[in-house]
């Protein structure tokens, strides 16, 4: 069938043809897994819940400086927060994923016997969209994809003084955020805004500018004044120590700024700290506990005599089970989960993205921490999703046409219950193929159906310039010849889905010879009719060098995008060269 065309910059010659015909039979395939066939099972991501039964959200890369000093892309930990959300006595967790989503898992069991079962997202988002010069800079870091400004990390604290607990939450650029619990005692209630712009930042500085990255809060009424201080801990490299605020202003409308700011622990080569206050020896006075990037567990001792001018001892590492290093960047809390609100169990997060319990066996002021951290266990509410090599989503900006980057691979930005999964006739009730065809697996990109209990509004981001834009992204590359016709051919169906196009983006040299490593953005892009019965696209397409080299070879990538929350097939995607 014939195609309209949005080309830029080079030519696409999209023809009207007979698929039997004209197939060139003698070359290969260019998709690997082009008819779906090659999947795992896998857990249902939006449960909480992974394969070994373990709490985990979803993960992402951040930009960080390894041991070696250099720069680049490395897993993060979520942030943690232990508290009793729906007043049953119990403690509850409340996890921020480096994705930016916020899940929380209720605590089912007794106050010496903790037990969670799945996780539920919560209607909080963070993100801004991010601006050109992060995508720009982040590409200079060769890391994967734009800096998307989460990585939250997060505290539960009662700040307005109505009884319920809030959430304080600190994100990547540095900013500080008060959400605000509107629920009852027995029912939170958390929401952001759409449009982020409307959800104040509580800054940290008289002038406005940002303070640090990966900003980590613990409010706490330091001074004795009935108002919340700010402890902070972040991850600006050389400078990474913590900081205590003096409110200046109330515990609604804070006042935090450098003419208030002292440093209370020296950071001597410790990084990404991650601090939360702890009476840890009994003695009334607030220790802190913090975890960091090389996977360490410290407590700092309060050494003060005047709480007016905070002291404290030089810091020991913990130990649970012998060991005293748990992966990187860990993230910690307390809480009494073991029953004795005297004796602090501690719960910590890891780059492993699980959630682990400490069970402190010792006596009040006397910690003790014999048995190895055991991850938090749960089950997934969802059956488990077969999961595509080859294909993944991709959120509103998962292409780059640069072919020294990759995709932005992963469930699109900020939107929750979204799923990719290869079906076929065993699997989904009433699936059918086109008479004829050989493939019988095909992707479906889907919408959950919402199972909230204590949530049951879910969040979708709205930006200033568009609505979500969505991509199904094939993570291989298409190698194609200038001035060389090539055979696409793929198809798709689905219903609730608008302005649904596909799309091949690379990059030629400019100056190829020579130490100019800059590229010629190529794009191809073509609308696609999208009905509830299967439809075949059939296309030729090839483009036209912009250097002069003839015969030049760029690696190709491919998605399909599109907008709304509906379902899309995508099947038996082929690309040839023509004879």
């Amino acid at each position: 069938m014939s195609r309209g065309l949005n080309l830029l910059p080079v030519t696409l010659l999209a023809l009207a043809f007979s698929h039997a015909i004209l197939r060139a039979q003698d070359t290969p395939n260019l998709f690997a897994n082009g008819k779906m066939d090659d999947f795992t099972e896998q857990p249902n991501p939006w449960g909480g819940v992974d394969a070994n039964g373990n709490l985990r959200g979803l993960m992402a890369d951040q930009i960080a400086v390894d041991d070696n000093g250099n720069i680049g892309g490395a897993q993060f930990s979520p942030g943690i927060a232990v508290g009793d959300l729906n007043g049953d006595g119990l403690l509850d967790l409340v996890v921020a994923d480096p994705k930016g989503f916020f899940w929380y898992f209720p605590n089912r069991g007794t106050k010496t016997q903790p037990k969670f079962t799945s996780g539920e997202i919560m209607p909080i988002w963070l993100g801004s969209r991010p601006r050109k010069q992060d995508e720009e800079a982040t590409r200079e870091l060769n890391n994967d994809g734009p800096t998307d400004h989460l990585v939250p990390r997060i505290n539960l604290v009662d700040f307005d003084g109505d009884g319920k607990l809030d959430l304080v939450a600190g994100i990547f650029p540095g900013l500080l955020y008060y959400i605000r619990n509107t629920g009852t005692s027995l029912q939170a209630a958390f929401s952001t805004p759409r449009d982020l712009s409307e959800l104040k930042a509580v800054p940290l500085r008289s002038d406005g500018r940002l303070d640090c990255n990966y900003l980590s809060p613990c409010l706490w009424d330091w001074f004795g004044t009935g108002r919340f201080d700010l402890i902070r801990g972040d991850g600006t490299y050389s400078a990474n120590s913590i900081f205590l605020f003096t409110n200046m202003g109330s515990n609604t409308d804070p006042v935090f700024n450098e003419s208030h700011q002292v440093k209370i622990i020296p950071g001597l080569g410790r990084e990404h700290l991650t601090p939360q206050i702890v009476d840890w020896n009994n003695d009334g006075k607030p220790d802190i506990i913090t975890g960091e990037r090389t996977g360490q567990i410290e407590v700092f001792l309060n050494t003060s005599e005047d709480p007016s001018h905070p002291t404290f001892d030089q810091g020991q590492k913990l130990t649970f089970g012998g060991r005293d290093t748990f992966g990187h960047f860990t993230t910690v809390a307390t809480g009494s989960l073991s029953g004795n609100p005297k004796v602090p169990d501690v719960v910590f997060s890891n780059d492993t993205g699980e959630i682990f319990l400490c069970r402190n066996s010792g006596a009040p002021g006397a910690p003790r921490f014999t048995s190895p951290p055991a991850p938090l266990k749960g089950t997934n509410p969802y059956p488990k999703i077969l999961v595509p090599s080859s294909w993944a989503l991709g959120g509103w900006d998962s292409f780059h046409p640069y072919p020294l980057h990759g995709w932005a691979e992963g469930p699109p930005w900020g939107v929750p219950y979204e799923i990719l999964e290869v079906t076929n006739a065993q699997k989904e009730p009433g699936f059918q193929v086109p008479q004829g065809v050989t493939w019988r697996n095909a992707l479906e990109y889907e919408l959950l159906e919402h199972k909230g209990v204590y949530f049951p509004e879910t969040y979708y981001p709205q930006f200033e310039d568009e609505t979500q834009k969505h991509s199904i992204i094939w993570t291989g590359r298409v190698p194609m010849k200038s001035e060389t016709d090539y055979e696409v051919s793929f198809w798709v169906k689905g219903e609730g889905v608008r302005e649904v196009s596909y799309a091949f983006g690379g990059g030629q040299e400019r100056f190829p010879g020579t130490d100019d490593r800059s590229f010629n953005t190529i794009k191809i892009t073509n609308p696609i009719s999208l009905t509830t019965a299967w439809n075949q696209i059939d296309d030729t397409i090839s483009w036209q060098t912009s250097n002069g080299v003839r015969n030049d070879t760029v690696n190709f990538g491919f998605q399909i995008n599109f907008y709304g929350q509906g379902k899309v097939y995508l099947a038996d995607v082929q690309v040839h060269q023509k004879n």
